[in-house]
């Protein structure tokens, strides 16, 4: 089964010294070498950039984004349905981000339940598993 991979996967794998870079970069290394299946939406795309941009660090936003894609393989696209489902779970998780709610639907929508995230966020979804970096298994059985 895909795990569907959040937007602070890549920010920390990338990113300079933090607690989470080493765990983030083993999953990417373990997608990279077909140990994991990994997807993402157009929304994690976009987050990538738009906070990369913010930080003056376009050029490096525009290159992750390439990066991302070549490695994940399947992006999922936001549909209107998606937007649908989104604002139902805005309305039924008080303190959800419309991001992540996004990212929820469009999961759920696709068959996926399971999301690998530093957020805690993804947990007031029911149907919903979070696995935080560090625990993702990323060695072959």
């Amino acid at each position: 089964m895909a795990l569907f991979l959040d937007t602070n996967v890549f920010l920390y794998a990338a990113g300079g010294p933090h607690p989470l870079k080493e765990p983030c970069g083993r999953i990417l290394k373990a997608v990279a070498d077909g140990t994991i299946e990994a997807v993402v939406d157009t929304e994690v795309l976009q987050e990538l950039l738009y906070v990369l941009e913010r930080r003056g660090l376009v050029r490096r936003g525009t290159g992750l984004v390439s990066s991302v894609v070549e490695l994940v393989g399947r992006v999922l696209p936001v549909a209107a349905h998606d937007m649908e489902l989104a604002c139902k779970l805005l309305l039924k998780s008080k303190g959800l981000p419309v991001r992540d709610a996004v990212h929820a639907a469009v999961m759920m929508n696709n068959g996926l339940d399971t999301v690998v995230t530093a957020d805690q966020h993804f947990a007031r979804i029911k149907g919903l598993r979070c696995i935080q970096p560090a625990e993702v298994e990323t060695t072959r059985a």
